[in-house]
């Protein structure tokens, strides 16, 4: 019987491409493993590429951090000798705010709620404007970091900008993006940190308050309904089966800002579902302080409006 030959192949092994940084609280890096770790807010995928002299024995970890690189707005695994090549001198192209720090002309509030561990974002409404005409969809990417060195990254969050308009504000919990331990120092401590994010605002302020309270203010984006009485800007009322419109119109106030038309929904009574069909207030006729006609309203039962809030204050006089 001959015998049988064996031919030995070399098998080739597939490199992974991309790879998981674990990192702890001061971005120095505590494992490389193969793959991604989508659900690990404490882990970082990069490319093979990234960690190659790492796991090749020819580059100490130690050299490396995780932290904000300020060129792309993003986390980086970054070299720690050559840490100002990733740096935007004076955060010219970034915000980046403490607690207590004074600005001007703050169009985005952050409010600290300790105790809760929870911050709130309030835009105003010229910032909430411009959002809206611009139409931005990009998500606000916030670095959570220590006040005294913006590099000792604690946690970060992507804010969507429509709930944010649409609500006015939005909350988010630190308790889901921050060690426990640094959310004990905030509470007990009253350890500072510090904002970090692309500057898309003319000013910011961040401020800390002991005792939680709810939002007070109106988005521009809400959906709001009229009251009875009459309206700080526009007062509607019935006269001969006609729905008119009285604007209150004053140089300076917040008709000045709508352009185009107001765009509402005739509802019956005070519930939202009780619609009747869609009406235009042309902001040409608010600028004026004659009446103008909306529509028929042959129905004997109260009349309300479901508008966007842009500020505005309507009425309706039974």
């Amino acid at each position: 019987m001959a015998d049988i030959k064996f031919a030995v192949r070399k098998r080739k092994r597939a490199k992974q491409e991309f790879w998981s940084v674990e990192y702890n609280d001061k971005g120095s890096i505590t494992k490389i493993s193969p793959g991604t770790q989508d659900n690990n807010p404490s882990a970082l995928s990069v490319s093979y590429s990234k960690i190659q002299n790492i796991l090749s024995g020819t580059e100490s970890q130690n050299n490396y951090v995780v932290t904000i690189n300020e060129k792309i707005g993003a986390l980086d695994l970054l070299d720690k000798r050559s840490i100002s090549e990733y740096t935007v001198s004076s955060y010219s192209e970034w915000h980046s705010t403490s607690l207590y720090e004074e600005s001007k002309d703050p169009e985005l509030k952050f409010v600290l709620f300790p105790k809760k561990g929870i911050i709130r974002l309030e835009p105003n409404r010229i910032w909430a404007t411009r959002a809206v005409e611009n139409k931005e969809t990009s998500p606000l990417k916030i670095y959570i970091t220590d006040s005294t060195d913006p590099h000792i990254l604690l946690g970060n969050i992507n804010i969507k900008l429509q709930p944010l308009l649409e609500k006015g504000y939005v909350e988010f919990s630190l308790w889901d993006i921050i060690n426990p331990l640094v959310i004990d120092d905030i509470i007990h401590k009253d350890k500072n940190i510090r904002l970090n994010f692309s500057k898309i605002s003319k000013g910011v302020t961040f401020v800390r308050a002991e005792k939680y309270y709810t939002f007070n203010g109106t988005s521009e984006m809400q959906t709001i309904i009229s009251h009875p009485g009459p309206g700080t800007h526009i007062t509607l009322y019935v006269k001969d089966n006609v729905l008119w419109a009285q604007s209150h119109y004053t140089p300076g106030s917040p008709i000045d800002d709508i352009s185009g038309n107001i765009k509402g929904a005739l509802v019956k009574g005070d519930d939202p579902d009780n619609f009747v069909n869609w009406v235009e207030l042309p902001a040409l006729m608010l600028r004026q302080t004659a009446p103008f006609e909306i529509a028929d309203w042959q129905d004997n039962s109260a009349v309300n409006l479901l508008y966007k809030a842009n500020n505005l204050d309507i009425g309706v006089e039974i």
